[in-house]
């Protein structure tokens, strides 16, 4: 016998097809040893179905013989089932890569907002320190009492202040030494003008601290005020112009803080707080704050 004869019958035409599949089939058995052929049917290698489907074509042109309808329809859907599966193998590819992105994107917000924390406890570690955006101002109305005039140093803000200063002009006093006819004393007026308290220990926004009569403020409800204060702290340093009056009975009072910067004109300086009372007197609708 012959190779030719060999080669001839119908079975030796399929070998050169069969050491075709052996290839992909080889992968397969080799996956299988590995204990690894689950993982990569739920990931399979992107361009294995590919190479699947030319060494298939390959192996059907190398027979060198015409196949039937049958045969064809089978070979097409061979080559179907392999661009599906191929089809399926880059969505599975990008599907992983997309979640990857996802959790890469999650990783990234979790560290930007870990950042954000970090600088927040900073900043809240800073401002309890320092005061923050708190600002003082004095107050000499009570809410319970409004007939009283009760000095309460105030923090507006969420922020306690450490080591305020407080000084009190009264513009009054200052108008008697302008014109001064021995109305008071130089010490008397320099003593009303320029007493400072010092260093309040911690004066937070829910404790309102009492001023003493040591501090320049008359208390006598009877009688208008009329104050320049200026008061300080590690944050900021403020003007705050004080007024009380008792008109027909009732007691109208105007305030207005502004905060100090030597760096703009006094115009300019940002306004923290402005409180006037309906009945307080007005020259065109606003209090003069100036006298």
């Amino acid at each position: 016998m012959d190779i030719k004869r060999i080669l001839d019958n119908r079975f030796a035409r399929w070998i050169p097809a069969v050491l075709t599949l052996a290839i992909p089939a080889g992968i397969f058995w080799i996956a299988y040893r590995w204990d690894s052929i689950v993982g990569w049917w739920k990931a399979p290698w992107i361009g294995t179905f590919v190479i699947a489907i030319t060494l298939v074509a390959s192996g059907v042109a190398l027979m060198e013989r015409k196949l039937t309808s049958r045969q064809k329809a089978l070979y097409l859907a061979l080559l179907g089932a392999l661009a599906i599966l191929e089809f399926r193998s880059l969505k599975i590819s990008d599907d992983k890569s997309k979640d990857a992105q996802r959790k890469a994107d999650q990783t990234q917000k979790e560290l930007n907002d870990s950042f954000k924390q970090l600088l927040s406890d900073a900043n809240d570690t800073i401002s309890n320190m320092t005061g923050g955006d708190s600002f003082a101002y004095v107050d000499l109305t009570d809410q319970n009492q409004p007939s009283l005039i009760i000095p309460k140093l105030r923090v507006e803000g969420r922020y306690a202040l450490k080591l305020v200063q407080l000084r009190v002009i009264d513009v009054e006093n200052v108008k008697k030494m302008t014109g001064y006819k021995g109305a008071i004393s130089p010490g008397e007026w320099a003593s009303s003008r320029f007493k400072t308290v010092i260093d309040f220990a911690d004066v937070t926004p829910a404790k309102p601290m009492i001023l003493t009569e040591t501090c320049g403020i008359d208390a006598n409800p009877s009688t208008g005020k009329n104050y320049v204060l200026e008061l300080a702290a590690p944050n900021g340093t403020w003007k705050e112009y004080l007024r009380w009056e008792r008109i027909n009975g009732v007691s109208e009072h105007a305030i207005k803080v502004v905060e100090m910067d030597d760096r703009k004109a006094e115009s300019d300086w940002k306004v923290r707080k402005e409180d006037v009372t309906p009945g307080f007197p007005r020259i065109d609708g606003v209090p003069d704050w100036d006298h």
